[in-house]
């Protein structure tokens, strides 16, 4: 077997591992859990007090201090029992309250999803056979979300943040790979790399810290908290951020080891194979990390996802490093662009196709990227992106055509390469952060159905797949202080000749009935409701029910 064998055997041996540790086995899940059910289900009207309230996330999640709240009609806070998750499901968890009073409460939510992202949000119910249309359930809820918001600036600073993250990381690597080329100024490339380096240390420090704030959505004095910092410990990111330092650590007295005092001894260090492997090994390490903490984590084939995104920011590094290499370091020579335009024309095609990939994958597909702020964002970054390749190919024809004397248009030619470049690694810091699923609101299905003097008030939630409630108010012929005898209901799932399913009915109330059913799949669920006003007598209505697909 020979060095480059070998070589290429260490690099795939430690992407492997640090994959194991961090990355593959993420359980699959659609990039930022979601609320699949609850109980009570969103605008249920219950007839007593839920001893416990259960919340089912579409997958695992971690749970901050203050998971679950509880909320009255007039905002204020419901001492409840401690958070727990189900024995049964890793999705679901619980929280205990006391004996709740009637009226109208908001439940409010905030978990932390597998790939380090904090979600949150809140939904009511009501408690007994009260009058709550003075309530504005929007204002309520509003107020709600809005006193549990963290510290002012947060999500800005976070893309900051990992803006110089990516920016550290891009120059570092790619310096590190350029360092063996010809006719670069090697003192500058390595005091370049190790500036690099400190500021990954220190930005990797902040983010950490910042995260904690943002997980936790406490004040910015939270970024001393060791509690908070242990809640960042928790998730993959927090991990990743400690394997990250650990490897610049291994960086940095790489880097010192081939010091440009002696040229001689710095080039006969670069070709031996042990400094080759370790750097390489090194920086592996760290492109991993930076998919483990984000969106690649949480999707279906989580390692493979990781895996391609790895070599997307290889790539990257490659390619946008080598142009920040060149500008700072480059000696205006034509031939470093020459070096640099055959480096690109493998790493570019190779960023390109694993971004699109990602893009693919993490988004569902490209026909839905105006729905969320995370597609918006990759609009903006692929338009940059070919921005970006359109002077990398004006570049490379100014080399075919061998414009030696004219190193300064060259030169700002690179430098405008770069800029660019700074918008598509800002574009990435920005959709790392953003949602790529769009969030979705209970699709509450209400009519009101009429047969004769028999009016029927009908709501159907949440309206998705899944656990679905459906509330029935009879106001009978004789009023409605005159009870009905009985009241069933049955759902037939869309299609022909499908059998019914019946529907479990509980009485929450004079004239008001509560019926769970499992919407198993999407389409116009036909509802049928027989009401028996009297022993003599029964009415029924049906009802077609919209049934969205999660």
């Amino acid at each position: 077997m020979n060095a480059r064998s070998t070589f290429v055997g260490r690099v795939l041996l430690v992407l492997f591992a640090t994959l194991v540790s961090l990355g593959w086995s993420a359980s699959p899940a659609s990039a930022h859990a979601t609320l699949d059910s609850s109980d009570p289900a969103p605008s249920a009207i219950l007839a007593t007090s839920p001893e416990v309230i259960r919340l089912d996330f579409s997958e695992p999640v971690t749970l901050p201090a203050d998971a679950v709240s509880l909320f009255d009609a007039s905002g204020a806070s419901i001492r409840g029992g401690s958070v727990e998750r189900g024995e049964s499901s890793s999705t679901a968890v619980f929280s205990g309250f006391p004996n709740l009073a009637d009226g109208i409460h908001v439940v409010a939510w905030r978990v932390v999803s597998g790939d380090g992202h904090l979600v949150q949000g809140a939904f009511t119910f009501t408690v007994g056979s009260v009058d709550v249309s003075g309530v504005d359930v929007g204002d309520l809820v509003g107020s709600v979300l809005a006193g549990r918001s963290g510290a002012t600036g947060v999500d800005t600073v976070l893309v900051i943040v990992r803006w110089v993250s990516f920016l550290a990381v891009v120059v570092a690597l790619g310096g590190l790979a350029f360092l063996v080329a010809p006719f670069i100024d090697r003192r500058r490339v390595g005091a370049l790399v190790l500036f690099s380096l400190v500021t990954l240390t220190l930005a990797t420090v902040v983010h950490f810290a910042v995260q904690g704030v943002y997980l936790e959505s406490t004040a910015w004095s939270g970024l001393f908290d060791a509690d908070v910092w242990s809640q960042v410990l928790d998730t993959r990111f927090g991990v990743g951020a400690l394997v990250r330092l650990g490897s610049v650590a291994v960086l940095v007295p790489l880097v010192f080891a081939i010091s440009p005092d002696d040229d001689e001894r710095a080039r006969h260090r670069l070709s031996t194979s042990w400094w080759q492997s370790s750097t390489a090994l090194a920086g592996a390490a760290i492109l991993v990390t930076f998919s483990v903490g984000g969106h690649p984590s949480a999707v279906p084939l989580a390692g493979l996802a990781v895996l391609v995104d790895a070599v997307h920011l290889g790539a990257i590094s490659l390619w946008i490093g080598g142009l920040v290499i060149v500008l700072a370091a480059g000696r205006d020579r034509v031939e470093v662009v020459a070096r640099l335009s055959r480096t690109a024309t493998y790493a570019a095609p190779i960023a390109v196709l694993t971004g699109a990939w990602q893009t693919w994958r993490i988004g569902g597909g490209f026909g839905n990227l105006s729905d969320t702020s995370w597609g918006r964002g990759m609009v903006v970054k692929i338009a940059l992106v070919v921005v970006l390749l359109a002077l990398g190919g004006v570049a490379r024809l100014a080399v075919r055509r061998s414009v030696v004397d004219a190193p300064v248009r060259l030169r700002r030619l690179v430098a405008t390469e770069v800029v660019v470049a700074l918008g598509v690694l800002a574009a990435s810091a920005y959709v790392v952060g953003e949602s790529p699923v769009a969030a979705r609101q209970p699709a509450v299905y209400s009519a009101t159905l009429a047969q004769g003097s028999l009016i029927v008030d009908l709501t159907v939630t949440p309206g998705f797949v899944g656990n679905n409630e459906i509330h029935v108010v009879v106001s009978p012929p004789g009023g409605a202080l005159q009870r009905v005898q009985s009241l069933s209901m049955r759902a037939t799932p869309p299609g022909e000749g499908r059998v019914p399913v019946t529907v479990a009915v509980l009485g929450a109330g004079p004239n008001h009935f509560i019926g769970r059913v499992a919407f198993t799949e999407p389409g116009d669920w036909v509802l049928e409701i027989v009401v028996q006003p009297d022993a003599s007598s029964s009415v029924r209505l049906d009802e077609l029910i919209p049934i969205e697909d999660l």
